[in-house]
């Protein structure tokens, strides 16, 4: 059976062991929308860098409250996002041609209002700490201990593993057949607030702005990625 093609603002339901059903958007292909659009071996000769390389066979997905016992048949319309804006290697990857999924529909994602997540890049040998949020990649205060004993650092994360932090959150570990990857649940400097606010403030910027307003004003327009002019999203 051939398996359905996703693009950015897709609705879809995630089949879980033991017939039960989440659900979720996509908001950002990293292969299909970055990649297609920027060579990232040129941006890295010229000085740049970003987590985007990395992340390079993901989604940037969102997922919502709810356990279901059968396929759902669609979402409403203000669901009560559980996990927001968290990577995932794409549903519609090889990578995970047992995960079980469909699509439920699409709502246009507003790329002014689109968060990526915010992980700790290091090197020992140069004792440098940058903070790595969409295509930003910019120098902190902190040192390499500093960072390696916070731990925040981006990881390969899959379906399943999403799926299991979806069942933890809304009180139904019983659900998970294995366990929390509970370097998944705190990878993210969004879910430290008060250190969030610490690397900020050290590095003289509002932790409130938005990703779109400081990538903007770095030169990096997300909207370049949501023109459906510029590549083919399926």
């Amino acid at each position: 059976m051939k398996r359905p093609k996703l693009a950015p603002g897709d609705l879809f339901y995630l089949a879980l062991p033991g017939d039960k059903y989440l659900t979720g958007r996509v908001l950002f292909d990293v292969e299909k929308q970055y990649h297609k659009l920027v060579d990232l071996k040129a941006l890295m000769l010229a000085g740049g860098n970003n987590y985007f390389g990395w992340y390079k066979p993901e989604q940037l997905v969102e997922m919502y409250a709810g356990i279901y016992d059968h396929e759902p048949d669609g979402v409403e319309t203000h669901p009560q996002v559980l996990v927001p804006a968290a990577f995932m290697v794409a549903l519609d990857s090889r990578a995970n041609t047992d995960t079980g999924y469909g699509i439920l529909g699409n709502r246009p994602v507003d790329y002014t209002r689109l968060e990526f997540p915010e992980v700790l890049d290091n090197d020992e040998m140069r004792d440098e700490v940058w903070l790595d949020r969409g295509e930003l990649h910019l120098p902190t205060r902190l040192s390499f201990k500093e960072s390696k004993q916070i731990n925040i650092r981006g990881q390969r994360t899959y379906p399943e593993i999403i799926g299991d932090a979806c069942l933890f959150f809304q009180n139904r570990a019983d659900l998970i057949s294995g366990f929390v990857d509970s370097d998944y649940l705190r990878n993210d400097l969004r879910r430290h607030p008060e250190l969030r606010q610490r690397v900020y403030a050290e590095m003289g910027l509002d932790p409130k702005q938005s990703y779109y307003e400081l990538a903007r004003q770095r030169g990096f327009d997300l909207g370049r990625f949501y023109d459906p002019k510029a590549y083919a999203l399926k």
